[in-house]
Parts: structure tokens; sequence; C-alpha cells
């Protein structure tokens, strides 16, 4: 499961051992399930009723980019098979939050960087999203 930075909906289907939908039960659920989302996101998930067949929603919110595990509980306990890992990305490219850094790609650049004539300087630029997350790039040089 990957997500960008900012959000994601996620629906969570109430189904049997076989697989098989449960029957819609007689009333909404929302309040007898709770999600624990590790690390905790920027906002607490609430639960609601989705759109789908006995099935409910929830949206993952967060600005920082990673590894997220996610378990349902219901009326308290673990859902069978519960627990995933949902892997949130950095969103694209935003100048202002990106940095230029010292030759050794840590640090800030001296000012004035010291050169030498005749020799190639080298300064490294670390690419952040909007909100601050580091964003890779490889090169095929």
């Amino acid at each position: 499961n990957n997500a960008g930075t900012g959000g994601v909906n996620l629906h969570v289907s109430m189904i049997d051992n076989n697989g098989i939908a449960l029957p819609p039960t007689s009333g909404d659920m929302s309040s007898k399930i709770t999600v624990i989302i590790d690390p905790t996101p920027d906002e607490e998930p609430q639960v609601s009723k989705s759109q789908f067949n006995n099935a409910y929603k929830f949206k993952l919110i967060t600005t920082t980019a990673g590894s997220y595990f996610v378990k349902i509980h219901v009326d308290g306990l673990p859902i069978g098979n519960s627990g995933f890992e949902v892997i949130v990305s950095p969103l694209k490219t935003s100048p202002p939050q990106s940095q230029i850094l010292a030759r050794n790609g840590i640090g800030p650049v001296p000012n004035p960087l010291p050169l030498t004539a005749g020799v190639q300087g080298v300064v490294f630029v670390q690419s952040r999203d909007e909100y601050g997350n580091k964003l890779q790039y490889h090169s095929a040089a």
C-alpha cells in the first residue's frame, strides 16, 4: 500500500472466514471500530460508514513520509489478519524547502564558498517536499 503525504482513504469491509461479505448490520458500527496507527499520524483517524456495502472507511492523514502500521479493532478486539503496512511517499520537490549542502553532503554551504582555481567545486542539493520530507533520486550516469 503506497500513499502520498496529505491523506489517503482506506476502506474496511466486514467479511467472514471464507471472504464472503457479512450481511449489513442493523446499525452503524462506526463507533465500535477503532483504528490504531503507529507511528501516530497528524490527525486521529475517524471511522465512518463507506458507500460500499457493509464497509467502513477512515482517512490516514500525515505530512511525514515513511512506513505506518495499521491495526483495526472491533469492540476492543483485533480483527483477524489485522495489521498491515502503509507506505507514505513524499510529494514532489518544493524548491523553498530544498537545501544546498556542503561538499560532504551534510551541513550548510560556507559563505563565501572556498574554491580553488582549476579544481571542480562540488555542492549537494537535498530535495524536499512541501512538508520537509527528503526526496531520494537515483542517477544512472
